[in-house]
């Protein structure tokens, strides 16, 4: 049973055709959504240059599949390879935007695992709000089966790890109560050259110095020799 559910979750293959992905019996969903890549975010940010690069503005429409934990972006139904791909585990939830806008109403993110990164967020367009819901619907289970999988938890311990072990100051606080939430839960114990420092009223305090190894027990004496004399 744990060999199948191993198998399941699958690193994203980034050779694979869009017409290949697609007839495959794993494959959970395909279609278009328009995709706001990193080029759009730009643009957006800039006010200085929205009013020359509209175009740029504008979310590009992409086909989108949903296969073995993964999720993968073609610039259309007839692409050799993909344009992006990655796997659903390493975000945590899908959500939609909070304003009432009708231009945004359409729209949807995925939230990574490090919030802290706007730009890690992936934003997602749908043509109506049927095919939004037909969306949610399919990622979130898609998401579900890949952050059950047996792979996600070791991905979880390596990005805590990498963020403890880049860690700066004592706003990084997060991924800390996330290692004693899954200590507590007998999931993962981190080593302790990697726990963080006590805290006291100055900052942290002083890491107490590594003990001596204690000297080796001298060989026990050999025992007296008596000599004993009988008299004639």
């Amino acid at each position: 049973m744990e060999e199948e559910e191993e198998d399941r979750v699958t690193e994203p293959r980034f050779t694979i055709g869009a017409q290949d992905i697609s007839t495959l019996n794993t494959t959970n969903h395909h279609g278009f959504l328009r995709y706001e890549g990193s080029l759009e975010k730009f643009v957006k940010r800039t006010v200085i240059f929205k009013p020359f690069f509209r175009e740029a503005v504008k979310c590009k429409q992409r086909f989108v599949v949903l296969c073995e934990g993964c999720m993968y972006l073609y610039k259309d139904e007839y692409a050799t390879s993909p344009l992006k791909a990655f796997s659903l585990a390493d975000f945590t939830r899908i959500q939609r935007f909070q304003d009432n806008d009708r231009r945004t109403r359409m729209k949807f993110q995925l939230v990574p695992l490090n919030e802290s990164s706007p730009q890690k967020f992936l934003t997602f367009c749908s043509s109506t709000d049927e095919e939004r819901k037909v969306w949610f619907q399919k990622i979130r289970k898609e998401m579900d089966e890949a952050v059950h999988g047996s792979s996600h938890l070791q991905r979880i311990k390596t990005l805590l790890l990498l963020q403890m072990m880049n860690q700066r100051d004592s706003s990084f606080r997060r991924p800390i109560l996330i290692l004693q939430m899954m200590n507590q839960k007998g999931l993962f114990i981190p080593p302790p050259e990697l726990e963080p420092p006590p805290m006291g009223l100055n900052g942290p305090l002083p890491l107490p110095l590594p003990l001596e190894p204690p000297l080796p027990a001298e060989p026990p004496l050999p025992p007296d020799i008596v000599c004993i004399t009988t008299g004639k």
